[in-house]
């Protein structure tokens, strides 16, 4: 499945002493690529409970005592959770060493492998402890995604929603339209990210865009503590941040239906219990975007016509619409 050969000639040319770190799920192939590009392999535990403090200082620990230095590359093969996970201690060893990510899901695939951003999460919310740190290489294979479950397939869809609702109205109705593991559609996710980003590389105005759906999304995922897949927590979310718009007056009810129906359609997974509404808005007010404990979201005008707060593109919440809008979806 994975183009080993091609990899390991990718990642030798960086020239760096190499260390891999894996998803537990992938380790077959992690040891064969580790084989190939001569390095020690660490298999960290899957999804969100790899991302973090003890998991951080778990690979810390195990570089320095295989003496690893400024020369070396951390290389992450897996999901966005140890994408973050890698990147971040890659970010901060040895005040910075080179990082190469290799992403599996269609999640990574589409949105974490680029822009960036690496992060852990903490009892207080979700990615409170993170750097801008971009990887000096990402390579993808796609035949990862056969591997994939339907969990995973609609956690990646719902961040290629959200790219078409904050871009592009016609993406959302192409993803609608059949298979989502394609190449052209994948491209169409980075293409719209990569576009938000180098206009505003340090998420101080555009750049917030691609958190839609995400401050009620990522308190759906510490409320339920990281149990939940982030893609199906932003895929609440965005249900919940696009009724705030319709309640607002800026969203029309059919457009806000649409955006129902194809999250529905495409995720269809709920969550264990209706989460209590008070509870949610408290991990909301630490989300990284709150000011002064003062939510704040993004939101919507029409499918891919994000609202505009006077030149800003995230805005304080009205606490009571946002109930309303929490009652609507749960």
């Amino acid at each position: 499945m994975m183009n080993v050969t091609n990899f390991a000639d990718q990642i030798a040319s960086l020239g760096k002493k190499n260390c891999l770190i894996a998803d537990g799920a992938l380790e077959v192939y992690a040891k064969e690529l580790a084989l190939a590009i001569k390095a020690p392999l660490l298999i960290m535990p899957r999804g969100e409970a790899c991302k973090t403090r003890a998991q951080k200082e778990v690979i810390e620990d195990f570089l320095f005592a295989k003496g690893f230095g400024r020369d070396s590359c951390l290389i992450a093969l897996g999901g966005g959770s140890v994408g973050d996970l890698v990147g971040f201690t890659a970010s901060t060893y040895c005040r910075g060493i080179a990082f190469v990510n290799i992403p599996t899901t269609l999640l990574a695939m589409v949105d974490a492998c680029l822009g960036g951003k690496t992060a852990i999460n903490t009892p207080y919310g979700k990615n409170m402890l993170g750097s801008l740190w971009p990887a000096a290489l990402t390579l993808m294979d796609i035949n990862f995604l056969k591997t994939l479950s339907p969990l995973e397939i609609s956690a990646g869809a719902m961040e290629m929603v959200k790219h078409a609702l904050i871009a592009d109205a016609e993406y959302l109705e192409e993803l609608l339209g059949g298979s989502l593991l394609r190449l052209d559609l994948i491209q169409k996710s980075l293409a719209i990210k990569e576009g938000i980003c180098k206009k505003d590389p340090l998420e101080e105005k555009e750049r917030l865009l691609l958190n839609f759906g995400h401050t009620v999304g990522h308190a759906i995922e510490a409320y339920f503590s990281y149990t939940i897949s982030h893609g199906i927590a932003v895929g609440f979310g965005m249900k919940v941040e696009s009724a705030y718009s319709h309640i607002q007056g800026w969203l029309s009810k059919e457009e806000y239906e649409r955006i129902v129906y194809a999250i529905d359609l495409l995720s269809g997974f709920s969550l264990p219990s209706i989460p209590e509404l008070n509870k949610l808005k408290g991990f909301m007010r630490l989300d990284k975007k709150a000011l002064q404990g003062v939510i704040r979201t993004s939101a919507l005008e029409a499918i891919g016509k994000p609202k505009v707060f006077g030149g800003a593109f995230c805005a304080p919440c009205n606490e009571r619409l946002l109930e309303e809008a929490l009652s609507m979806t749960f």
